[in-house]
């Protein structure tokens, strides 16, 4: 009996990426096919962050620095919420 399973090659193992009929510890004859690389989609943060951004794309960087200020904000809000103040703050909308 032969069966195709797709699987992944991780840390020295193979890993099948469905499940497969087989006995624990059965020896088996592997053959290989390596599947096309699918082409990577490319995905523009400007559309996601476009209601917080204005002007031309900012680089790398500055979108990282952006995103963790917006983080560290939003977890800061999140704090005193669970401290009970639901007070609304300036620094709460910056951005």
């Amino acid at each position: 009996m032969t069966i195709t399973v797709k699987a992944v090659y991780e840390n020295g193992v193979f890993k099948p990426l469905e499940a497969v009929d087989i006995q624990e510890h059965e020896i088996l004859d592997l053959s290989f096919s390596p599947l096309p690389k699918k082409k990577r989609k490319i995905v523009k943060l400007g559309g996601a962050l476009k209601p917080y951004l204005t002007g031309p794309m900012p680089s790398y960087e500055a979108l990282e620095a952006f995103i963790q200020e917006e983080h560290q904000r939003s977890l800061d809000r999140l704090l005193r919420q669970m401290d009970g103040d639901f007070e609304e703050r300036d620094d709460d909308d910056a951005g």
